[in-house]
């Protein structure tokens, strides 16, 4: 059985299981051998009493010790069980190994060090060093690992001593988190057990009393104990009324009567807004009246000077009895606005006879220093200089252009601005900046082009920017995208990234239709309400029995009543049987047959309800006209009563007397009396010509010889094919009888298809199939190439099939084989 260890037990479990039967904190026992000390996250102790916890029953319970992640490691490597995440290889107590100090993963020695000379070798560019990342837990490193260590790396090539794998017997002794000393195990894998030692003495921040804590609780930075502070003030008149707090105590806030400087107003101010200054005044009597001021009431003076003139137009001020001396008193060494003249000089050697006299001005020029630098152009004169006239290049505030401006425009505070608008990104990354010459583009953009090559560089890195933002570049506007649930809208500032999840919820409980289901709320929005498994309640409107389905919302329709009913048809000259229930209505699909109104053709309109027949008519006219012919025109009815012969689109042969002759025309319209009363070359009999004889001699020639004249008439107009392609049908006659049979079936087809396409063949059948279309009227192409060659056939408007099968001049003995 592995050794017990301590690394894993709270500091309190292992001073008691040493046997310190209790810890005070102020005199006051906090924990004792009959309770358990718990440490939470805030550093704060709470105990619980053995009955109201499991420490006796886990002392009691022979269950095995419960092992950390150091007694994990060193079990596995020491029965050898432990694998190396690189080569997948056994480590035991004899290898050679390497330890991650983050995620305490082991590895091979030589499979670590052969990972981390690619790492380095793959990162490293010029002048920089390179690095490579743990395996485990991708942390970076930029240590080059060479030798074999122990456990905490003080001795090279540990001896195996038989106690412990890869340790050196040495105390760990690594710097703890958060504590002065250092970890006090034995040379050991995995994390560093908790500080047991007790810290040091802690004063509070006041320095009354001191305490005493074990280290990992102990507050290095001070306590506060319950104490007012009652330090003195730097007033030197009052004490901190703080409780006992860390650093300074601060300014004095304690509430004073104090008088102010000019010595008229009393009022309540902070101790340390105190600045204590005499003042005395000359009254009129010769008497000196003197006090002290703490403070400026921010009133003007307003005393009259000693010329009695004037008056002191100052804030409130310190006094004195000799302050207020009016300052335009003239004087023997005063010289003229500019300061390069004597006021005796200009006067031709005489002083100001009194304040109120102005001071005379020289011809000289100003130049005195102006705010930018320049010198004041202007003649001598009185107050502050006028703005400079002169011109300097300034930059924009976006730095993209250069201005010249009156020097008097920049020392205004005033910025040139140009017309270019920002085109950064603000930090939702959706919408730009367009601020017309923003002074923050260029830091804007100098950001993204770093995040870009961040990302170029390591990819993923540029995806998240926490450089600070200007606050211009802060988007300020609504997101008010579609939330995952599809119903609701993000109302948060415009922000970079997916948007949070809807919160929206519901008050009201959710109940299915049935009213068999419920969900109490609150209900949050997209949350999946679970399907009711009971069977839907509505009866359907029609009376038949309900369907079997499960329970639906209401905007979702029962299924359709399926069962079947006797229906009257539309035009109700039926009854339709079979029809299902769901169906309002049913047709007959017959025409309609009713008489339209004036031209009293039957309706053609599919079985309708009454009052819809056609109103326009489609059926053609039908009348007889002169010519015998019937009118096949649309009905017009609408357009004229009477009908147009020159309409007639039948075709009318006209023959000669013997017959011979024929021509084809197109009827006129006209009526055999009105044909013979206006005799035409173009229209009515054709006359016999030298043809007709010739036809009538042969007649009587064959009739002479005993042959039948008709039979040879018919052979001789019968289809003629082309020679190449009754060459080509020869070769192989069963396979081209399969191509006409294909090409007659697909002129039958119905409905009529655009194109056939034919199986790849050699260039001799393509060449057959060609030929054979335009016997056909139809369109043939070759398409693909190699052994994949193929013809594909396209249906033409004009499409025939001749009247005679290549079969019937099929003639072996005739074959021609030039």
């Amino acid at each position: 059985m592995a050794q017990e260890s301590n690394t894993n037990l709270p500091v309190a479990d292992v001073l008691l299981n040493k046997g310190v039967e209790s810890l005070s904190l102020d005199g006051q026992e906090i924990v004792s051998a009959n309770q358990q000390l718990v440490g939470d996250e805030s550093d704060e102790l709470e105990y619980f009493s053995s009955s109201d916890s499991e420490f006796e029953s886990q002392e009691e319970d022979s269950s095995p010790y419960y092992m950390d992640l150091s007694d994990i490691l060193r079990t596995e490597i020491e029965n050898g069980e432990y694998t190396c995440l690189i080569c997948t290889g056994e480590i035991d107590s004899s290898s050679h190994i390497w330890s991650c100090e983050v995620c305490y993963r082991v590895y091979d020695l030589e499979c670590i060090k052969s990972w981390c000379q690619r790492g380095i070798k793959e990162t490293a560019g010029k002048g920089q060093a390179g690095s490579w990342k743990c395996p485990s837990c991708n942390s970076v490193k930029t240590e080059v690992i060479k030798e074999y260590r122990c456990w905490c790396s003080k001795l090279v090539n540990p001896p195996q001593d038989g106690l412990s794998p890869h340790s050196c017997g040495q105390t760990c002794n690594a710097p703890l988190t958060g504590c002065v000393h250092g970890c006090g195990s034995i040379c050991h894998p995995g994390p560093h057990s908790e500080c047991m030692a007790i810290g040091p003495s802690i004063n509070c921040f006041c320095a009354k009393y001191s305490k005493q804590w074990p280290c990992i609780i102990t507050p290095y930075q001070g306590w506060q104990c319950e104490d007012i502070c009652n330090e003195m003030l730097p007033c030197g008149e009052h004490r901190c009324r703080q409780v006992c707090h860390n650093g300074l105590c601060g300014k004095c806030p304690e509430l004073v009567n104090a008088k102010c400087y000019c010595g008229n107003t009393d009022e309540s101010i902070p101790c340390s807004d105190k600045r204590a200054s005499w003042s005395e005044v000359k009254l009129v009597d010769g008497e000196i009246k003197r006090w002290m001021g703490y403070f400026s009431c921010s009133k003007i003076c307003d005393e009259v000077y000693d010329c009695g003139v004037h008056r002191c137009s100052k804030k409130c001020h310190t006094r004195d009895k000799d302050d207020h001396l009016c300052p335009m008193s003239p004087r023997t060494d005063e010289m003229c606005p500019c300061g390069k003249t004597l006021v005796v000089d200009l006067l031709n050697g005489r002083p100001r006879s009194s304040c109120e006299e102005p001071k005379p001005k020289c011809s000289k020029i100003c130049q005195k220093s102006l705010s930018c630098g320049h010198q004041c152009s202007a003649e001598c004169h009185d107050g502050e200089c006028p703005p400079c006239r002169k011109f300097q290049s300034v930059k924009c505030a976006c730095t993209s252009q250069a201005f010249d401006v009156p020097c008097s425009f920049v020392t205004a505070g005033n910025v040139a601005r140009c017309r270019k608008k920002c085109t950064a990104l603000k930090d939702c990354r959706r919408h730009r900046c367009n601020v017309i010459c923003c002074e923050h583009e260029k830091a804007a953009l100098e950001r993204e082009r770093q995040r870009k090559r961040q990302f170029r560089s390591r990819p993923g890195a540029g995806s998240t920017d926490n450089s600070p933002i200007e606050q211009v570049h802060r988007c300020d506007e609504v997101c008010n995208l579609l939330l995952n649930c599809a119903k609701h809208r993000c109302v948060m500032t415009c922000h970079n990234g997916p948007c949070h999840p809807c919160l929206e919820s519901s008050l009201d409980d959710y109940v299915c239709p049935c009213g068999r289901t419920l969900v109490r709320a609150p209900i949050r929005c997209g949350s999946m309400i679970p399907k009711c498994k009971y069977q839907c309640t509505r009866d359907p409107e029609c009376g038949h029995p309900r369907v079997e389905h499960e329970c639906h919302s209401s905007e979702q329709q029962c299924p359709k009543c399926p069962y079947l009913v006797e229906r009257l048809c539309v035009c109700e000259k039926s009854v339709i049987k079979g029809v299902q229930c769901h169906r309002q209505t049913a047709s007959c699909g017959k025409a309609c047959g009713n008489p339209l109104p004036g031209c009293g053709h039957p309706c053609t309109k599919v079985c309708h309800s009454q009052g819809q027949c056609l109103t326009k008519c489609t059926s053609a006219c039908g009348k007889l006209l002169p010519c015998g012919h019937i009118h096949k025109a649309s009905c017009h009815f609408q357009r004229e009563s009477a009908c147009n012969k020159s309409d007639c689109m039948e075709v009318v042969i006209d023959k000669c007397t013997c017959g011979n002759l024929t021509r084809q025309r197109k009827c006129t319209g006209q009526s055999l009396e009105e044909i013979t009363a206006n005799p035409s070359p173009s229209i009515g009999p054709i006359k016999c010509d030298e043809s007709c004889a010739i036809v009538e001699r042969n007649k009587k020639m064959a009739e002479a010889l005993g042959l039948d004249y008709q039979a040879k008439l018919a052979s001789s107009a019968q289809h003629k094919y082309n020679d190449d392609l009754l060459d080509l049908y020869y070769v192989d006659p069963d396979w081209s009888d399969t191509i006409e049979a294909n090409l007659t079936e697909f002129l039958a087809m119905q409905p009529p298809t655009k194109e056939l396409r034919l199986p790849p063949m050699n260039p001799q059948r393509r060449m057959f199939v060609h030929l054979l279309c335009e016997e056909f009227q139809l369109q043939s192409h070759s398409i693909d190439s190699g052994q994949n060659r193929s013809v594909v056939v396209l249906r033409t408007h004009n499409a025939i099939t001749p009247a005679a099968p290549l079969r019937k001049y099929y003639h072996p003995n005739s074959i021609r084989w030039d």
